[in-house]
């Protein structure tokens, strides 16, 4: 469908797939104007991949508009992509039963926070997507996001565990790599899509 220009919507998020173009549409709003060239990486875990250990510290949930100030206290107005703007974002968690949470890492200040969807694929397999996962930079990634995909593991472990749109030069992606996640698509932030899902850190 397309909005009221000639903006088409772009690849849309995993957890989206089973549903009908009308609804997700609804979901995530107008069609955004895409721009840029930036590789995206999308991740998933298949839940027979193996057992995760229990993370050291414990996520615990907050409300959505405390997880969208966190967010933005520690992007502080970097660029994202499309489907992981606030404008998106914000309608999305608005309009279906999306979940906060945030995990410590150093003292009691939030030091990584996500926003989690639990979903069916419409063939029977539960999904936990996670539709965004940002942290303090000053804390990094490399602690605090491996504290809440455990968790995630641990809370949903039958789950197909859904990570999109993570831009190809984030340290995200190491932690994923690490728990064992692997990247079924490729896309750049206009849009298109490559049919190379190999990925190697640099």
């Amino acid at each position: 469908m397309r909005d009221a220009g000639t903006q088409t919507w772009p690849i849309h998020p995993r957890a989206l797939a089973a549903l009908p173009p009308e609804v997700w549409e609804h979901i995530l709003g107008p069609a955004p104007a895409l721009s840029g060239s930036r590789e995206m990486l999308n991740w998933e875990r298949m839940p027979e991949r193996g057992v995760l250990h229990d993370p050291p510290e414990r996520w615990y949930p907050v409300t959505r508009a405390a997880y969208f100030a966190h967010r933005a206290r520690w992007l502080q107005g970097q660029e994202m992509p499309w489907p992981r703007t606030e404008a998106i974002l914000s309608v999305w968690a608005a309009r279906v039963d999306m979940s906060a949470y945030a995990v410590n890492a150093r003292g009691a200040q939030p030091a990584a926070a996500l926003l989690l969807w639990l979903i069916d694929d419409g063939r029977g397999q539960p999904v936990a997507y996670v539709p965004d996962l940002v942290w303090d930079p000053d804390v990094g990634i490399r602690s605090a996001g491996r504290y809440l995909l455990q968790e995630l593991y641990l809370r949903h472990r039958h789950a197909l565990a859904v990570v999109d749109a993570v831009p190809a030069s984030s340290p995200l992606n190491h932690v994923l790599m690490a728990l064992g996640y692997r990247v079924y698509l490729r896309w750049v932030n206009g849009g298109r899509a490559s049919e190379d899902t190999e990925w190697k850190p640099t």
